[in-house]
């Protein structure tokens, strides 16, 4: 017959419930909803076009090994305006950003209440994604499309090249 021990420890409030209504502070990145978002445009005032197929490989594997990771570990400091290269689009940038997800995406109409964001990694190197931040339960990302080359806001520290010359599109190699 086993011998019945007496547990004379109380347990400890360790484990919370927040059962509150506010928001869980996860960024949710959903890649489907406007799968164009890899796409490249060539216009007449901005393009994402890249130099190659090697470029183009590397750019792809900072996005997923780098880029997605520090957005998601950074979503706070970005919408509080604290992130380098991170910040809504308005004016002159928002309408050429809206130029190009038109092309895009020619199904989508973002209205004046869209947050459109540029979003970039910390150790940037010049990449950005476009898209729209929405905060529901979630914070959730929806990537619209990539400047690859800092066209959107430009810089004379990214912009020296000629990417006028660049005809690399993924969509139509891969």
């Amino acid at each position: 017959m086993a011998r019945k021990v007496a547990n004379r420890k109380k347990p400890h409030g360790m484990v919370k419930n927040n059962t509150g209504s506010g928001l869980v502070e996860k960024l949710f990145i959903d890649f489907n909803h406007y799968p164009n978002w890899t796409h490249a445009y060539v216009g007449r005032k901005f393009t994402n076009a890249l130099s190659n197929e090697h470029e183009a490989a590397q750019h792809f594997f900072f996005l997923i090994n780098e880029f997605f990771g520090d957005i998601e570990a950074n979503i706070k400091p970005i919408l509080a305006n604290n992130q380098r290269h991170c910040h809504r689009l308005t004016d002159v940038e928002r309408e050429l950003a809206l130029k190009v997800i038109g092309k895009l995406h020619p199904n989508v109409k973002l209205d004046e209440e869209s947050n459109i964001w540029q979003l970039a990694a910390k150790r940037s190197s010049g990449i950005r994604v476009i898209g729209v931040i929405v905060t529901e339960q979630l914070y959730y990302f929806y990537p619209l499309f990539i400047d690859h080359h800092h066209l959107l806001l430009p810089s004379k520290k990214y912009n020296q090249r000629d990417y006028k010359k660049y005809n690399f599109l993924p969509q139509e190699s891969w």
